[in-house]
């Protein structure tokens, strides 16, 4: 993942390090490309996660929302209509993750799970 000030490129590779997903946003718009075999990943929640790997519970304006955020059993939580949508371990509730922390997270709905390993950061 690249945090810029024109944005934030995320990329997903494979555990052979083959480029999966990029995801780009730059301000409100989103752009993604896929590899053809990542059609399993569920790709409409991956900027989602990120941002709740990341970023602090108290920025999360939700408010008047069908979304919320929540703790759960040493996870931080998604929820969409009161149901879990996306479960990580290891968040840093905004703190800036250090060079080989590693964020677990699943995507309860798609029973996909993966790994978010920091391996550069800097604080914006």
């Amino acid at each position: 993942m690249l945090v810029e000030e024109a944005g934030l490129t995320l990329l997903v590779l494979d555990p052979l390090g083959r480029k999966l997903v990029t995801v780009t946003q730059r301000g409100s718009k989103i752009t993604e490309r896929l590899a053809s075999d990542a059609a399993e990943l569920p790709i409409k929640s991956l900027l989602p996660a990120v941002y709740l790997a990341h970023m602090n519970q108290q920025r999360w304006a939700l408010n008047q929302s069908p979304w919320s955020v929540g703790e759960q059993e040493g996870s931080l939580v998604l929820y969409y209509l009161q149901r879990p949508t996306v479960k990580v371990a290891g968040y840093t509730d905004g703190n800036v993750p250090q060079a080989g922390n590693q964020r677990v997270v699943r995507f309860v709905e798609h029973g996909v799970t993966l790994t978010i390993t920091t391996l550069k950061s800097a604080a914006l």
